[in-house]
Parts: structure tokens; C-alpha cells; sequence
């Protein structure tokens, strides 16, 4: 059997009245600070979010200007615009040329148009996904990114506009755009400003317009910048450069390649007839 001590159970003596003040004194020093700590935490984590958002906001817009660029389709990555006798593009083909597709290759491909207009672009892409099955779509889009005044009745009168994407995966070899029957995707809002430079490998820069390049119906690189407005109010400007996948070819050597086995095929022939000649003067 347990024995208790009755003395220590049986005592009158306590706290005193100054050790309970400085117990809680210290007690409200180390809830202060936790306070604080904690507070700091919260505040930070709030800041670094709306700092993420905004950099989220632009990485996605980029991303998904990658992923349409990065697979943009043009027969002239491997052949070249068919050609009259005098050298201009010819009219007359295997496919009627239109709005859409005003070319075609050597081996009869429509060439789509691209179009640019201050901040927009226009192109075909490979990039389409086929959501169901046994639907009149391929692997084929047309994708329209247009800069617009923001739609918002907030809208930021410092950084009015917004950055939309239209795609139509349906009947891409149609005659005419039917953009005004998509509804568009916003990518990105309070855009100050938004500037679209093509590459061109002739003069080894971006040039603000298509018309500067060497063929306006042929990409291989673009550069975008875009000047955004945070949720602080700052004016940040992002630049970013897409290239398309596909690997450079100088398609003109196809004609000297053509040219040469042409001329063998000539120097061929009159060997040929050259030799039935001679044996038959011998017979």
C-alpha cells in the first residue's frame, strides 16, 4: 500500500503575489513576439503571392503563345513557292488560291497567310488536340492573338488593354475567317503595351513588319514584348523570343540539286545517242 507524505499535501504556503506578476509578465512577452512572428509570416506569404500571380499571369500567357508558335505549319520549312516563268508567284495551280492560303508550293501544298496588324497575329498551327472523337477536326488551327481594350467595367485606365486568343480548329482550309463566331480567351490584362518583331535572316534582326522580312509567308522566329501592369501599380516589361521547331532548310537547293541531275540526265542523253550513232555508221 502507497503512503503519501501528509506534509506536503497539507502546506498553506503558495505563489506569492509578485512571482504570479512576473510569470505573467513574461508570459505576455512570449505571446508579443509569437504575435509578431506570425503576423510577419502572413504578411509576407501575402506579398510574395501577388507577386507570384503576376509573374504566373505572364508565364502562362507566354506558354501558350509557345506552345501555338513552337508548331506553326508552313510547306516552305521544305519547299518553295511555285513560280511562273518570270519569276512571280503563280496563280495557277492544282489548289485555288484565297484569303487563307494566296500560294502554293512546288508540289501543289496551299501556303497559309500570315497576317499582322500593330499588336496582332494571325497563323495556322499544328498544335490542335482533338477533344472527341469522330469530330471534324485534325491537327490543323488557326490562331488569331489580338491586343483589345479591356472589357471590365474596373478596368485600369493606366492599363486599359488585355491580350486575347482566338482558335478555330474547325474546317482550318475554309475560304473565309470566321473569328466573330469564337468566343476568345483572355490571356493576360493591364497591358500598357505590346510589340510583335519578326526575324529576318537576311538582315540578321527582328524588323517590325512583315513587309521587311524575306517572305512574308514564312516564320521561324518571333520576339514579344509586352509591358505589364502588377497589382502594386508598377510597370513591368517582359521580353521573350519563340521559334518554331522545325529545323531550317534552305529550300533553294532543291533547285540546284534539281538542276544538276537535269543537266547529268542532258550530258546522259547525248552520250546515249552519241554511241547509237556511231554504231550505227559502223553497221
Amino acid at each position: 500500500m502507497i503512503k503519501f507524505n501528509d506534509k506536503i499535501f497539507n502546506t498553506n504556503t503558495g505563489f506569492t503575489l509578485l512571482e504570479i506578476m512576473i510569470a505573467i509578465t513574461l508570459l505576455s512577452f512570449l505571446m508579443m513576439g509569437v504575435y509578431f512572428i506570425t503576423d510577419n509570416s502572413v504578411t509576407t506569404k501575402d506579398m510574395v503571392t501577388l507577386q507570384d500571380n503576376d509573374k504566373l499571369q505572364i508565364e502562362s500567357a507566354f506558354s501558350r503563345i509557345q506552345s501555338d508558335f513552337s508548331l506553326i505549319y508552313s510547306p516552305l520549312f521544305f519547299t518553295e513557292i511555285k513560280k511562273n516563268k518570270n519569276g512571280k508567284d503563280s496563280d495557277t495551280a492544282t489548289y485555288e488560291t484565297n484569303k487563307k492560303f494566296p500560294a502554293v508550293s512546288k508540289n501543289g501544298l496551299p501556303i497559309p497567310v500570315i497576317e499582322n496588324e500593330k499588336s496582332d497575329l494571325i497563323f495556322l498551327t499544328c498544335a490542335n488536340k482533338r477533344k472527341r472523337a469522330n469530330s471534324k477536326q485534325s491537327n490543323y488551327a488557326w490562331v488569331y492573338y489580338k491586343l483589345r481594350a479591356n472589357t471590365d467595367e474596373n478596368a485600369n485606365a493606366k492599363a486599359p488593354n488585355e491580350l486575347t486568343r482566338y482558335f478555330l480548329p474547325e474546317d482550318p482550309y475554309s475560304k473565309e475567317f470566321n473569328f466573330d463566331k469564337y468566343k476568345p480567351a483572355v490571356l493576360l490584362k493591364n497591358i500598357v503595351d505590346m510589340e510583335i518583331s519578326f526575324w529576318s535572316k537576311k538582315n540578321e534582326k527582328f524588323e517590325s513588319s512583315l513587309e521587311s522580312i524575306d517572305n512574308k509567308l514564312f516564320l521561324q522566329s518571333i520576339k514579344i514584348v509586352i509591358e505589364n501592369m502588377d497589382s502594386k501599380g508598377l510597370v513591368n516589361k517582359y521580353e521573350r523570343i519563340f521559334r518554331a521547331i522545325h529545323p531550317y532548310y534552305d529550300s533553294s537547293d532543291d533547285d540546284v540539286d534539281t538542276k544538276k541531275k537535269n543537266i547529268h540526265n542532258i550530258n546522259n542523253n547525248i552520250n546515249n545517242n552519241e554511241e547509237n550513232n556511231t554504231d550505227g555508221e559502223d553497221y
